[in-house]
């Protein structure tokens, strides 16, 4: 048992927050008291205590000295941490608490372990996105409206490859064990080191049908202003669909026989309508079957909600309602589309909405970890000050950033990927994989076909649980 304790009577539920997703990973029992009453708590039981003053403690005692985060500018822009930022031993520390020195130390000292890092509000910080709620500048966002990699501390501090969160904990762990040395973290993953958490969006299920057609023309016509174009476009589109038997999109049984190959399993997240984007009708009957195909081999199905859902709660609800009603599932995981986000009301519009779990939460424009972690976690409203009832199991790697975004070769994704794998293996974690069915048609992406089989080949051999979300989630919340 281990008692955590913060002196700051106005961050209870924040504190809390943080102490109770490290435990979700590491699986130790605690008890949390503020300084008032920790009179109350096991004087036999390890403390660990956050505040600008040490608490009276006999027994084993580590204490965080905490930083001005929480105080005056909380939730205001002010508090967002200036570059460059401090480091300890190569990690980057968001806050540092203003203590006898500048410098970032972990010490021992009258059989206690001191620090200056500011663990709580440094992962708290990451875990809410709470740069992205407290920045209301529109120049931050894409075309699409979402917040780029490019403008969060992670990217300009050269650590979005990095699961700060994780390293933040691992440090307190070894903290712990100096008191502990017999505790050994659990491995979590049905006795595997780490997870490897398979995803494909249904953005389309045809390469070449008539609406795909249809807003490829009116690209050209229209925002280009090129009829001639338009034209040529819809002629070669006549020639192909007249020949053509299996559709490039049409990869179900290629990613099936492939993930049955390496004794895994994918979850899939369907459009419940269309909209400008394309999109296609759940309950056209060339749909359903390919929908009975994936649930005879055990696939999940999730929810894709469209562009404009992440931030609109009716048409999120609209279209949760249409795929719950038709696949008979109730409280679906789902991954938004075009991954659109906006902390925290995205996350609140699905709580509301009745969803398991999300999976959206990575940068479209870069891999990596947004939130600082490898772990699903619960996330925190900052606005409403509390827990929301949903889960996140953030994204790691999307095939569109790799070939896209990052222009890299097959190769060169690979590789990346394989990075991902040994950092989230390290920390005992899940790596979240997106490949749409589309990418693995050759003519689209030339030289991608084969990477998919060998991303499963080298998690295989690291040792990686090969599963979908929900199960992920299920096995997470088991332990």
């Amino acid at each position: 048992m281990i008692t955590f304790s913060f002196q700051n009577i106005n961050i209870v539920n924040q504190y809390s927050y943080i102490v109770k997703t490290f435990s979700q990973i590491y699986r130790v029992l605690y008890s949390i008291h503020s300084y008032q009453t920790l009179a109350e708590s096991d004087n036999n039981a390890l403390l660990i205590s956050y505040g600008t003053n040490i608490p009276h403690w006999l027994g084993d005692h580590i204490h965080i000295y905490e930083s001005a985060f929480f105080n005056e500018g909380y939730l205001t822009n002010s508090s967002v941490p200036q570059t460059q930022l401090q480091r300890y031993n190569d990690l980057p520390i968001i806050y540092l608490s203003r203590s006898e020195t500048k410098e970032p130390f972990v010490c021992s000292k009258d059989k206690k372990i001191l620090t200056n890092i500011d663990i709580i509000a440094s992962s708290f910080f990451m875990l809410t996105r709470y740069e992205e709620v407290v920045n209301d500048s529109t120049e931050i966002l894409d075309q699409h409206e979402r917040f780029s990699a490019t403008a969060s501390i992670a990217y300009k501090e050269s650590f979005l490859a990095r699961p700060i969160v994780n390293e933040y904990f691992e440090l307190l762990w070894n903290c712990i064990k100096v008191f502990y040395p017999h505790l050994q973290r659990q491995r979590l993953w049905n006795g595997r080191d780490f997870a490897t958490c398979l995803t494909h969006d249904v953005d389309a299920l045809r390469k070449y049908t008539l609406m795909n057609e249809i807003l490829t023309i009116g690209s050209f016509a229209l925002k280009r202003r090129k009829p001639s174009k338009a034209i040529s476009s819809f002629i070669d589109y006549v020639k192909i669909a007249k020949h053509i038997k299996n559709d490039p999109y049409d990869t179900f049984d290629q990613i099936l026989s492939l993930e049955n190959k390496y004794g895994a399993s994918s979850s899939f997240y369907f459009m419940a309508e269309t909209d400008y984007s394309g999109g296609y009708q759940l309950n056209n009957k060339n749909t359903l079957q390919i929908i009975e195909k994936l649930k005879a081999a055990n696939a999940e199905l999730g929810l894709h909600p469209g562009y404009y859902s992440y931030n609109n709660s009716d048409i999120f609800k609209k279209q949760k309602d249409i795929f719950t009603k038709t696949l008979n599932v109730n409280s679906p995981g789902c991954r938004q589309h075009f991954l659109r986000w906006k902390t925290p009301d995205t996350w609140r519009i699905q709580e509301k909405c009745g969803i398991a779990y999300d999976t959206t939460l990575c940068f479209a424009d870069h891999e990596g970890f947004r939130a600082g972690i490898c772990h699903p976690f619960q996330p925190f409203d900052l606005i409403e000050n509390r827990i929301l009832n949903i889960w996140e199991i953030p994204l790691t790697i999307m095939d569109g950033t790799l070939s896209g975004y990052r222009n890299y070769s097959p190769q060169e994704g690979l590789s990346v990927v394989d990075s991902y794998m040994n950092t989230v293996k390290k920390y005992g974690g899940v790596m979240v994989l997106l490949w749409h069915n589309s990418f693995f048609d050759p003519d689209s992406y030339p030289g991608w076909t084969n990477i998919y089989e060998n991303i499963l080949a080298f998690a295989m051999q690291k040792g990686a649980l090969l599963t979908n979300a929900g199960d992920i989630l299920k096995i997470y919340l088991q332990q």
